[in-house]
């Protein structure tokens, strides 16, 4: 018995002692961990080795301390740099991450209330195809408060991201000069003017006469086992557009293919779609405009064998179109008449009709510091039958209500009693289930909603990409 019994406690010993191995093991590789963490968080070499030299000689560690101290006092207090605020009503065209990295000399902060300058970046569409880029610089604070300016710079439509990003950091610059100036920033200002040849003084004449051809295609495919969508789009645009009159044609064609597979029985629909607009608008002064606009159709999808419109209109903004960027609030009002072609009959009897029709459309849109509101009502009716008739409304607001609090919001709505397009024969189940062939309705809607909420540290000017988008 004592054999096994001796046996059993050198068993207990060897696992008592595996274990604390074990223990110490893990101890240790926690320690090295937390060492290789504290290491790669921040810590500088040249302080390592200050530690190092003031573990060996405590007196030099003094000394060296006591100077540094010195020398930290004879240097003069950092002057504060100033806060910016980037306000877009989208960010993708702000460029957030590359605007902060080139302009690092100054502090980017999160909401407008904590900044400095607040810097208000509205985009339109230009007339060349790219984009009119409109940047109010607003002063906050005691001293720039009374301060504002406007700057401005367009883009061509065959621009890359990168020369866009960089046409708006150098205009961006250009703008924080005056601020900087005023402030205590002023050490952060370096500035050089390029020279030119007397070659490049000479104005060059437009040999296209402000006339812009566009042509775009998309092509959009998706699928899985039992499931298929293709979307292909193209467009063809000719306009000429100036400060005294705008011209605009363009045709467009669209194919929309869906395809399901459900219980080993196929569903599919099919649409198809081409029009051709055309608009010439005249400006007559800084608050009336006279034009025409044509429009022709062909869809599957509204058994439009070709239906075509042709409406004269007069538009009054009450701003002037000069603050466009700014504010806008436009009424137009259009009288026309439309042909309709249809490829079923409808369910009114008809194959083709001719009718008269008007159109009433306020448009309002606003670009403030709290943030920016676009909405769209319309009213139309034929003017055979006051009965049929449509009235919609498009809005989009993005607002900054108090510090930290943004509320976003958009949707649209119709009533509908026009529909005069619809096909007599019954609509096949699974082609009304893949939106191949309208439906009779009275309304229709979409909304979304968001609210942010942001608070803590008011600085954001750090940009650290890493390990991003591997959601």
């Amino acid at each position: 018995m004592k054999p096994s019994y001796v046996h059993s406690n050198q068993v207990l010993l060897s696992q008592s002692s595996k274990s604390k191995i074990l223990c110490v093991s893990q101890r240790m590789l926690l320690f090295v961990f937390l060492c290789i963490c504290v290491i790669v968080s921040g810590l500088h070499p040249a302080s390592s080795l200050a530690n190092m030299d003031s573990l060996a000689s405590p007196k030099t560690t003094s000394s060296a301390t006591t100077a540094s101290a010195t020398t930290a006092n004879a240097t003069p207090e950092q002057k504060p740099l100033l806060k910016l605020f980037l306000n877009c009503a989208q960010s993708w065209f702000c460029y957030e991450d590359f605007t902060k990295t080139e302009l690092s000399a100054f502090d980017f902060v999160r909401d407008r209330f904590q900044s400095d300058v607040e810097m208000l970046v509205i985009r339109q569409d230009g007339a060349n195809g790219g984009s009119l880029y409109t940047i109010e610089m607003l002063g906050h604070g005691a001293v720039l408060e009374s301060m504002r300016d406007t700057l401005r710079f367009t883009t061509n439509q065959a621009d890359t991201d990168d020369m866009i990003r960089t046409k708006l950091a150098k205009i961006l610059k250009l703008g924080l000069v005056r601020f900087a100036v005023k402030s205590s920033a002023n050490d952060a200002i370096t500035l050089d003017f390029k020279k030119r040849s007397q070659a490049d003084l000479t104005k060059q004449a437009d040999p296209w006469n402000y006339w812009v051809f566009n042509t775009e295609v998309w092509v959009n495919m998706e699928g899985e086992s039992n499931y298929f969508r293709l979307f292909a789009e193209g467009n063809f645009t000719v306009r000429r557009i100036t400060d005294d009159s705008k011209a605009v044609v363009r045709l467009s064609y669209g194919r929309n293919q869906s395809q399901y597979t459900v219980n080993n029985e196929n569903f599919s629909a099919t649409t198809e779609r081409w029009s051709a607009f055309g608009q010439y608008v005249k400006s007559i002064d800084e608050h009336w405009s006279v034009g025409a606009t044509y429009f022709g159709e062909h869809s599957i999808f509204r058994n439009f064998q070709f239906a075509q419109r042709i409406t004269p209109a007069v538009e009054y903004n009450v701003f002037p179109y000069s603050e466009n960027t700014r504010r806008q609030l436009r009424l137009v009002y259009e009288v026309g008449y439309q042909h309709l072609q249809y490829i079923q009959e409808t369910v009114y009897s008809k194959m083709q009709e001719s009718r008269p029709l008007h159109r009433f459309s306020v448009i309002a849109d606003v670009n403030q510091q709290w943030g920016s509101i676009n909405i769209a009502l319309r009213g139309m009716n034929f003017l055979d039958n006051f009965s049929q008739h449509r009235i919609s409304m498009d809005s989009r607001l993005n607002l900054r209500l108090i510090e930290g609090l943004s509320l976003n919001l958009w949707g649209s709505g119709a009533l509908i009693r026009d529909q005069i397009s619809l096909a007599k024969a019954d609509v096949n189940q699974s082609t009304a289930l893949l939106q191949g062939q309208q439906l009779p309705t009275a309304f229709s809607y979409w909304t979304a909603i968001g609210v942010s909420y942001t608070f803590g540290s008011i600085f954001n000017s750090v940009v650290n990409p890493r390990m991003g988008q591997i959601e």
